[in-house]
């Protein structure tokens, strides 16, 4: 039975796992299938009249397209700008996007939880750090 390492999940799986596919030596894609499939879940494709809405709404609250929100979120190599992950969470499972509320300027795009933390929080950076002074104290007494 023949191996293969995948280039995602970094598994040695057989070769079985593998899509066949031109863009490698060995005639397999270089991701197995599961990553393939979570990869697909992840980022499924919005049919058309949905992407037209959701670029509408972009435009309006934030002034950016769909395609701008993609780029960014390319930029930040499909994660959180805060906590990296790469699973956005929350009901529609969608990245947020985190905006200046006195300027509308876009910052980033964040998980849900991240941003419903800042929300939480203001967007107040000196909340934010006596919070983090708080959790490091705590930390420090337990240990």
């Amino acid at each position: 039975m023949t191996t293969k390492v995948c280039c995602r999940c970094r598994k040695r799986k057989s070769v079985e796992r593998f899509s066949p596919g031109k863009s490698n030596k060995d005639g397999l894609v270089y991701n197995c299938k599961d990553c393939a499939n979570e990869y697909r879940k992840r980022t499924r494709q919005i049919p058309r009249y949905k992407r037209k809405e959701q670029n509408q709404v972009l435009i309006k609250k934030y002034g950016i397209t769909l395609k701008e929100q993609r780029f960014l979120l390319k930029a930040q190599r499909g994660r959180c700008a805060i906590c990296g992950t790469c699973r956005p969470g929350g009901k529609y499972n969608r990245w947020q996007t985190d905006h200046d509320h006195k300027d509308k300027r876009v910052r980033g795009l964040l998980c849900y939880r991240c941003n419903t933390g800042l929300g939480f929080f203001g967007d107040k950076s000196e909340i934010l750090l006596k919070a983090a002074i708080y959790l490091r104290r705590d930390e420090n007494e337990n240990n």
